[in-house]
């Protein structure tokens, strides 16, 4: 693709707002659930996961769409273990497969404790969420292995491309990846929230109308919402990327043509705003977020977090009993803590 000095410029521009707009809110989200003791719970260990696949995928767009034009890439073979592992955009692909199966993880979260919150078989617990995490990266990885494999230095284009095995590689790869990457998780995704939001917003049960009830109601409410908004996000931002590959196989389109790489600003957009969206939906969020940017200097933020008062925790914060395993891990919670 061939831009304009003045499209390339506002192009990489753009890349880069994105890209530490991902960087600086994502690890706000991680510090915010590592340093919180009232937010280490397993639902926001979810988003911290998340938010660790969100910046993979910033780290690893960087170099093809901000650095490119900063360095000569190396040829050879060289060039190719680079195209592989670092300017090819692999690892991308790992970390927002990671963060696509990590909001389906949020999805049944979210369906056990609206549909069967006394279940102790569905309750979320700090295990599961170390056993979903691990399954998510390792099958992010693995189901990338073509790129890894297939991913070369083009010399005459001076750019990282495909080399497939065989001419129609591509059409059955592009095609089983909109399954993969779309309509397998966003056809589940949209499976448990439709019954989760009918539950929660238009089957109210009359004897709900105890104070307790009614909060935890609120609670379950609140944070459904905001992860529903995060997971609506994902589809429509998705959507360009997973319709331009299979495009791009079964035409005679180029893959890095102007529809595709806007495709790709809005796969990294979509890795950027989900900070935003827990700040704006949640106020035990945005307090801590803004606890952990200022050092902690504001002590009130912490006792309206862990007090027993709090409204803010009445509102946003309902605990069953903790349960540990022998191991002492298995901090089981009502998966509703924001």
């Amino acid at each position: 693709m061939v831009l304009s000095a003045a499209s390339e410029a506002a192009l990489t521009a753009a890349f880069g707002v994105m890209i530490f707009t991902d960087l600086i809110g994502n690890t706000l989200v991680i510090l915010t659930v590592i340093k919180t003791r009232a937010m280490r719970t397993p639902m926001n260990y979810l988003l911290a996961n998340l938010a660790v696949a969100d910046i993979t995928v910033a780290l690893f767009i960087a170099p093809r769409y901000i650095f490119s034009h900063a360095y000569t890439h190396p040829g050879g073979q060289v060039g190719t273990y680079l195209c592989k592992f670092l300017t090819g955009e692999v690892f991308t692909w790992v970390g927002a497969l990671t963060s696509v199966y990590t909001l389906v993880a949020i999805s049944f979260e979210r369906y056990y404790a609206v549909m069967q919150p006394q279940s102790i078989k569905g309750r979320f617990t700090l295990r599961k969420f170390q056993i979903t995490a691990a399954s998510c990266w390792t099958f992010a990885t693995l189901w990338n292995i073509p790129l890894f494999t297939f991913f070369s230095f083009d010399e005459k284009n001076q750019l990282c491309n495909f080399v497939w095995p065989f001419p129609d590689f591509p059409k059955y790869h592009s095609t089983i990846n909109a399954f993969v990457y779309g309509a397998i998780p966003i056809g589940t995704m949209v499976c448990l929230y439709s019954r989760v939001t009918y539950r929660l917003w238009f089957k109210q049960n009359d004897h709900t109308s105890a104070a307790t009830q009614q909060g935890t109601i609120k609670a379950r409410k609140r944070v459904t919402k905001m992860v529903l908004i995060v997971s609506i996000i994902f589809s429509i931002m998705w959507m360009p990327n997973l319709v331009t590959y299979p495009v791009s196989a079964y035409s005679e389109v180029a893959l890095y043509d102007a529809v595709h790489v806007m495709s790709i600003v809005f796969v990294t957009l979509n890795s950027s705003i989900n900070p935003i969206v827990y700040s704006l939906q949640s106020n035990m969020f945005r307090r801590n977020i803004w606890r952990v940017v200022t050092c902690g200097k504001n002590n009130r933020v912490e006792n309206e977090t862990t007090g027993n008062n709090s409204t803010d925790r009445t509102n946003a914060s309902v605990h069953v009993p903790q349960m540990r395993s022998k191991a002492g891990n298995d901090m089981a919670l009502a998966s509703v803590d924001l």
